[in-house]
């Protein structure tokens, strides 16, 4: 389906994107510096993907991008990511326009959210960090958008590039990928109204993207003996067991009794004493940081952390499995994503409305709406695995799938505004009757 275009229509949206335009280069123009922590060190590992030398904690699209910048030198690193990061904003906002033009009948109501979108302090405020979150929220909206323009029309083109856009988002940020194993779930459902082709060709990219994430995983294990595609996520899970009390319950009694004797260190203090390797790694990327000179302070407490011998990959995934898999842990889990569901709890509510209306008006009239089911299943499936698998930082987390959330309110708006307009054109013509 096509979006019809009128000539003053054409004229608002091409205001809109000027304006959103001025706004955005307003905004960088007033950006004097970078803004970093310890994370940002973190990215700065030599990565050749082609050479096999790949970052244990990082994806490898960010800190190659990085490290191609940091060639030229500080001043040029800084203006380089500021320009990256103002480029991804003028690109979500166009993408996110796009999304909703596509999605909302509504004729002026992509526009006007669109204008709030672009004014979001949650979304705008990550743009002056040394962090890939700007270019996550980017992906996050491509990827909505590329996924409703095949529900859509089903075409070669958009088939090919989802699941590879997904792949390429992964190898930027981890989180996306349950979206790997929605996309299968949407390829399952969407057999029936493919040809044997495209079924095949499909297929064929699908297990491709598999592949390379498992060659990652490989390369990981092999230089560093970690079997998984980021050690962060190993962090995050000793960090979690060590909130849940659920460490407790593991069978290595050296490890449990060095976190009980480091307890008042922090959360995060267990992540770092039983996987000392990430201090190690800290400070070999601490001496190529170009801002090592002026240290944040959590950059400064990695400083403080003692270098202790390395425990075996394999000593500290045993003791993750068996501090995870027991009632403390999953009683906190479960509580976890109460806590991240509560707490974004206008987005759940909208969630809910717009699945049920999808479902509703699959039964009673049978139109299968897929761009909201899937939507929807995008927002929930990200949420869900950020929270089980994430830290206690959830505006930084979750900031990719922030601009998501807004699609669902519009969508929501966009239902309401056109049962309003059909009722008063159904009193118009009662009138006329009359």
């Amino acid at each position: 389906m096509k979006i019809k275009l009128e000539p003053r229509r054409i004229w608002i949206d091409v205001l809109v994107l000027v304006i959103a335009f001025i706004y955005q280069a307003f905004k960088y123009a007033k950006r004097t510096g970078l803004q970093y922590n310890s994370d940002s060190v973190s990215y700065f590992y030599p990565s050749d993907l082609w050479a096999g030398e790949i970052n244990p904690f990082r994806m490898w699209v960010f800190p190659t991008f990085l490290q191609w910048l940091a060639k030229s030198g500080t001043q040029n690193l800084t203006s380089g990511v500021l320009f990256f990061n103002f480029v991804c904003a003028l690109g979500s906002i166009v993408v996110f326009f796009l999304i909703l033009k596509q999605l909302l009948k509504t004729w002026f109501l992509p526009g006007v959210i669109t204008l709030f979108f672009m004014q979001w302090e949650v979304v705008n405020r990550c743009q002056g960090f040394l962090l890939p979150e700007t270019f996550c929220v980017f992906l996050s909206l491509l990827i909505c958008y590329v996924w409703l323009k095949n529900i859509r029309n089903q075409d070669w083109l958009t088939g090919i590039v989802l699941p590879l856009l997904i792949l390429f988002a992964i190898f930027t940020k981890p989180a996306f990928l349950p979206l790997l194993a929605l996309y299968l779930v949407y390829l399952v459902f969407s057999f029936r109204f493919l040809t044997i082709q495209k079924k095949s060709t499909y297929g064929i990219v699908f297990i491709s993207a598999i592949f390379c994430i498992w060659i990652f995983s490989a390369q990981n294990n092999r230089l560093f003996g970690y079997k998984g595609i980021s050690m962060v996520s190993l962090n995050n899970n000793l960090a979690n067991t060590f909130l849940s009390g659920g460490y407790k319950y593991s069978n290595d009694k050296e490890l449990v009794d060095l976190l009980e004797l480091n307890s008042k260190q922090g959360f995060y203090s267990a992540a770092f004493l039983l996987n000392n390797f990430s201090v190690d790694f800290y400070k070999q990327n601490l001496s190529r940081f170009p801002f090592q000179h002026k240290p944040t302070d959590d950059m400064l407490y990695m400083n403080s952390v003692p270098d202790r011998p390395n425990f075996p990959f394999e000593r500290i995934q045993q003791f993750v499995d068996e501090a995870t898999w027991n009632k403390a842990h999953a009683v906190f889990i479960c509580k976890r994503i109460i806590a991240v569901f509560t707490q974004y709890l206008k987005a759940v509510i909208a969630l809910s409305i717009l699945f049920v209306i999808w479902l509703w008006k699959k039964i009673k009239y049978k139109t299968n709406l897929r761009e909201y089911f899937y939507v929807t299943s995008m927002v929930f499936v990200l949420l869900s695995a950020t929270a089980v698998g994430g830290i206690d930082d959830w505006e930084r987390l979750l900031v990719f799938v922030f601009p998501l959330f807004i699609i669902v309110y519009a969508a929501i708006i966009d239902i309401v505004a056109q049962n309003l307009t059909k009722e008063n054109e159904v009193v118009s013509v009662l009138k006329e009757k009359i």
